[in-house]
């Protein structure tokens, strides 16, 4: 009973290269879609970083614009210019005798702003940090390895 049976009926063979002109169709197929895949993405990394640089072009121009403003700033603001300038206007140095002062009832003033205080080096000193959180993987590695020896002996 233990007969072997053999396929009476073979594929034709212009099935058969169907088959496998299909198979090498499908290939191909997925080989272009993975290349124009890679090609698209290679496309859009290259366009940011493009980008990247002309943001960065930008950002240095604006650096330096920001940095002639502030020292056009500078000059217009310094004690030799605005004493030229009230001058100019006609403005004079107030004297004692041209000053006012006036007091302003339920004034309360300026509030002072608390202040922090640093950490002593004592206390520096003192504070120290849990061994989990300095310690890198591989101490943390080797040191579960060596308590794992220990223990089996």
């Amino acid at each position: 009973m233990n007969k072997r049976y053999t396929q009476a009926h073979q594929q034709n063979p212009w099935r058969l290269q169907i088959q496998r002109f299909g198979l090498v169709l499908l290939l191909l197929v997925v080989l272009v879609l993975s290349f124009f895949m890679n090609l698209n993405f290679t496309a859009r990394a290259a366009q940011a970083g493009v980008q990247v640089r002309l943001l960065e072009a930008e950002r240095e121009s604006l650096i330096r614009s920001i940095s002639a403003n502030s020292t056009n700033l500078a000059l217009l603001t310094s004690a030799t210019t605005m004493q030229n300038r009230a001058k100019e206007l006609g403005f004079v140095p107030a004297t004692r005798a041209d000053i006012e002062y006036l007091y302003i009832p339920n004034y309360i003033g300026k509030q002072p702003e608390p202040v922090t205080i640093p950490r002593s080096v004592a206390d520096q000193e003192n504070f120290r940090m849990v061994p989990a959180f300095t310690q890198s993987i591989w101490d943390w590695l080797y040191q579960g390895t060596f308590i794992m020896l220990d223990k089996e002996g």
